[in-house]
């Protein structure tokens, strides 16, 4: 499974939602009062023990992580920097 469709796939069963045409990938799931901080935790442990990466403090005071959309690129970027050696846990290189 890629990594998009296991990102969604938890959202989905953990938020009790369903990504469609009405309810995009993009919404944001704060505003809609899909997500509050405990289920951000949930979330931030879900994509650390899947995907193994860190996230920075600085990444998770950034709004990064609203969206279904914004958390998948945000994986598919931290696993890029993981696999070219960058230390992604610096703010700086989430702008690269």
């Amino acid at each position: 499974m890629k990594a998009e469709d296991k990102i969604r796939s938890f959202i989905e069963q953990q938020f009790l939602v369903e990504f469609d045409e009405t309810f995009p990938e993009d919404t944001d799931l704060f505003r809609e009062g899909v997500m509050d901080s405990f289920g951000y935790v949930q979330l931030h442990r879900f994509l650390e023990r899947e995907f193994g990466i860190k996230l920075s403090e600085a990444d998770l005071t950034q709004n990064l992580l609203a969206s279904c959309t914004q958390v998948c690129v945000y994986v598919l970027r931290k696993i890029a920097q993981q696999a070219a050696g960058v230390d992604a846990t610096r703010p700086e290189a989430m702008r690269a």
